[in-house]
């Protein structure tokens, strides 16, 4: 049994000179940047100036409507680097160990290792501080530069190379100066930035464009309470104040979305330091760069901050693929992160794992207009309740389980910003049936048409 679509169908659509253009392996730089939402100059967004990133954009093909599988870290990475979906996995908390939960998958740069490639793990890639020695071909390198925990947002003095993002650059740049020989690389960058504290080079938040704030929020109706949180990540700071209400004074939401937008600048210029020495170094031609966030994040938007939501603005994600043989464009498809792993597999040659519960993205990659996906799933697990939703290109389902569940409906086109809750309105209930049946027929019902969804494997509720 195939994952997604076959080798030799894949070859039909993309070419020869597609697959294997170069006699050498294809190199990987495999990019992950920590709690970005699309807030960039190539997804139509302006606040934060994010020059180079959109460079990168304007080479490869950007994944408009790209979403993680569970909106926050730790599943959500041990999701991509698996390939497997947190249903599957069974990882859904911050401190659940990778390994000790999934001790014998194969994850993404271990099957890239185990077929010649040398791998490297530079910031933050899985989420904990492990030493998965299967994955990588030399020990993990976590940043020792300040993070600045006292203040969940300042401008800082100190140079780029203090700060754990100049870090994770620094390294990445050492790397690249020390590739020599045919031996294919897998390298792995994950930036801090814009995770909190959003401590970064004053020169960044200098360079802000803010556009004035609405002094009233759009008005919600319908919305059960268990689709919120208290913005729980922000407490614990000391210039985070609270009302009762669990909300942001509006002087210091401006502020916070300022240093946002100032931190993933400061990101982008350090993804340039990485992508100007991979040119320079004469790489560049051979190398496959993927870069995106690993799940959204809240800026205000139904009062809320960071992510923990099955909101749009915590489950979309930017998402760029630039590969050796393919044109740059552009691509509304609806694709998962648990794609990437499928993905880099097919483009670099190296055997398929059957199992693996993502669709690669390589024929999107030929032709961005091909029919693709008729959904994507999400999931959050609060207050003891398993919200599981569906987003297809009209609607966004959420099912809260429990003994009576709790639903979610949001019309995407009349309502992006998702303030008022259909499920109950009688005219819909057949439509929440519908989507409701949809969400429990599951993603291998939703793949691409014509494709083969994989074995699946037992599953770690």
């Amino acid at each position: 049994m195939q994952i997604g679509w076959s080798f030799s169908l894949a070859f039909t659509l993309l070419g020869a000179s597609a697959i294997a253009a170069e006699p050498e392996r294809r190199h990987v730089l495999f990019i992950s940047v920590d709690d970005l939402r699309p807030a960039l100059g190539a997804y139509g967004e302006s606040a934060a100036s994010t020059p180079h990133i959109d460079a990168l954009a304007k080479s490869g093909v950007v994944f408009t409507s790209a979403f993680c599988q569970y909106t926050v870290c730790n599943p959500s990475r041990a999701s991509f680097l698996s390939g497997l979906r947190p249903t599957t996995t069974g990882l859904r908390r911050q401190d659940q160990s990778f390994r000790e939960q999934l001790p014998d998958v194969v994850t993404l740069p271990q099957h890239f290792k185990d077929h010649g490639y040398h791998t490297a793990s530079f910031g933050k890639v899985f989420h904990l501080k492990e030493q998965d020695e299967r994955s990588w071909s030399e020990p993990c390198w976590w940043a020792t530069g300040t993070s600045g925990n006292s203040r969940a947002w300042r401008p800082s003095d100190l140079p780029d190379s203090a700060l754990r993002d100049g870090q994770v650059a620094d390294q990445a740049i050492e790397f690249l100066k020390k590739r020599k020989g045919s031996q294919p690389f897998f390298l792995a960058l994950g930036f801090y930035k814009p995770h909190l504290p959003l401590v970064v080079p004053r020169r960044f938040f200098d360079n802000v464009r803010l556009e004035p704030a609405s002094t009233e929020p759009p008005s919600a109706s319908g919305i059960p309470p268990i689709a919120f949180h208290k913005n729980g990540e922000l407490k614990g700071y000391g210039n985070v104040e609270l009302d009762e209400h669990h909300r942001l004074a509006p002087e210091d939401s401006t502020a916070l979305v300022r240093a946002y937008h100032a931190a993933t600048s400061f990101v982008d210029s350090q993804v340039q330091r990485v992508l100007t020495n991979l040119k320079e170094s004469g790489l560049e031609e051979h190398t496959i760069v993927v870069l995106f966030g690993d799940h959204g994040w809240h800026l205000g938007e139904h009062g809320l901050w960071a992510k923990q939501t099955n909101f749009e603005v915590a489950s979309r994600v930017p998402l760029i693929i630039r590969a050796p043989g393919f044109e740059s464009g552009s691509c509304d498809a609806l694709v998962e992160l648990v794609d990437l792993f499928p993905t880099l597999v097919q483009l670099c040659g190296l055997p398929p794992i059957e199992t693996l519960e993502g669709t690669s993205l390589s024929p999107l990659l030929k032709e961005p207009s091909l029919p693709w996906k008729s959904a994507v799933f999400c999931e959050y697990r609060r207050r003891g309740r398993l919200g599981s939703t569906i987003r297809t290109r009209e609607h966004r389902f959420t099912e809260w389980a429990g003994k009576t569940p709790i639903f979610e409906l949001y019309d995407r086109l009349e309502d992006p910003g998702e303030h008022r809750n259909l499920a109950e309105a009688p005219e819909h209930a057949e439509l929440v049936q519908k989507l409701r049946k949809q969400l429990h027929a599951g993603w291998r019902a939703a793949g691409p048409p014509n494709q083969t969804p994989p074995a699946p494997l037992d599953k770690h509720e």
